[in-house]
């Protein structure tokens, strides 16, 4: 990546957001647990001085996972299940799979086998 640039790619939003793969890359899952970010990462948008003076940002750590409980979205079993606890929210956008993956990084159980992470949560 030139001077100047980013690397979208390596964004927690992306990772955690729009990526497709089954498991969030090894070099990531450090950095995404110590932020404690379940879906996206508004840290941009909470440290711009521009924000101060816009609304309320405590709305900002709901969605991006602060106030979840990650048990709770790891034990989700279906997609109806997913859908009635998540409906008209962003976190709709990662999808079940997606928002499990995730809470798994959090919880250092990333790559565990399903028999493995039922006995944890």
């Amino acid at each position: 990546v030139a001077a100047g640039f980013f690397d979208a790619f390596g964004f927690i939003s992306h990772l955690t957001i729009q990526n497709n793969y089954q498991q969030i890359p090894e070099q990531f899952q450090e950095i995404i647990s110590k932020t404690k970010r379940l879906y996206g990462c508004d840290i941009c948008q909470e440290v711009c001085p521009h924000n101060s003076r816009s609304k309320d940002m405590g709305e900002i750590s709901k969605i991006a996972g602060d106030e979840l409980d990650l048990k709770q979205v790891l034990s989700i079993k279906s997609g109806q299940e997913f859908l009635e606890t998540f409906a008209g929210s962003p976190l709709m956008r990662a999808k079940k799979t997606g928002l499990q993956r995730n809470a798994k990084v959090l919880l250092g159980l990333a790559g565990k086998k399903k028999e493995q992470v039922r006995k944890s949560v």
